[in-house]
């Protein structure tokens, strides 16, 4: 209650979140600290693009999108690799982070109108999911697995998180997941194939909005992880 007799329903919502929550099982100050060491690291050529270009920093608009979802090796895309080497302590405070159980953020003052968003988990997608492919185009499947695995549980604390953007970011991360598995399945061997039906087939439900259309698109990729199976095994 504040001095005017009124309710703070801030500090009461973040109170009520916070049930549970504690310095051990908390993700927030892991991926607080990971983004402001992504924010820190050393420049490079990415960093001269304009801002909304930093995401790209090869060539064009659909280098992201490529690198995501495509095996590539660093000698055809430098900038992108060096890019991604430079955030490597990022990014294993994320993989850290993301074996936490919770994700709150610090309480907020008495009197504001909304506490701290979570912190930019989206930031993680196209590192973690370009990363996982550049492993995968050099055969390095378990690393390529940890990426994915790192992934779906940043995913999962996201759709915890009660945050209006943690749908949007769990989509993000779960089409990077799923091709991540399909390409995993179609260059693994058989006993790396029946690994990512696996992974795939233990992806929470919760993790993604239960729309007819999600639902469809999820049982889609799953059936292309499961023909290459089959195929391998006839």
């Amino acid at each position: 209650v504040l001095p005017d007799g009124t309710i703070d329903y801030t500090v009461a919502l973040w109170e009520h979140m916070h049930r549970g929550v504690t310095a051990e099982n908390n993700a927030y100050p892991l991926l607080a600290s990971a983004t402001r060491e992504m924010a820190k690291a050393p420049p490079s050529a990415a960093d001269e693009l304009p801002k909304d270009k930093r995401r790209n920093p090869d060539l064009g608009d659909n280098v992201q999108d490529w690198v995501r979802f495509h095996p590539w090796k660093a000698s055809d895309y430098p900038l992108m690799a060096a890019w991604i080497k430079k955030d490597e302590p990022a990014l294993t405070l994320a993989e850290v982070a993301s074996r936490k159980t919770r994700m709150c953020p610090p309480k907020p003052a008495p009197g504001t109108v909304q506490w701290k968003d979570s912190p930019p988990v989206i930031d993680f997608v196209t590192p973690l999911s370009a990363r996982a492919m550049e492993r995968l185009e050099l055969g390095d499947q378990q690393a390529a697995m940890n990426d994915a695995e790192t992934m779906q549980r940043l995913a999962s604390l996201m759709a915890g998180s009660d945050t209006s953007l943690g749908f949007f970011i769990t989509n993000q991360f779960e089409s990077s997941i799923f091709r991540v598995a399909l390409i995993g399945a179609r260059t693994g061997n058989i006993t790396q194939k029946r690994q990512w039906l696996a992974f795939v087939l233990s992806l929470p439900e919760d993790s993604m909005p239960p729309t007819d259309m999600d639902t469809a698109w999820r049982f889609e990729r799953l059936n292309e992880v499961m023909e290459i199976l089959r195929g391998n095994a006839q």
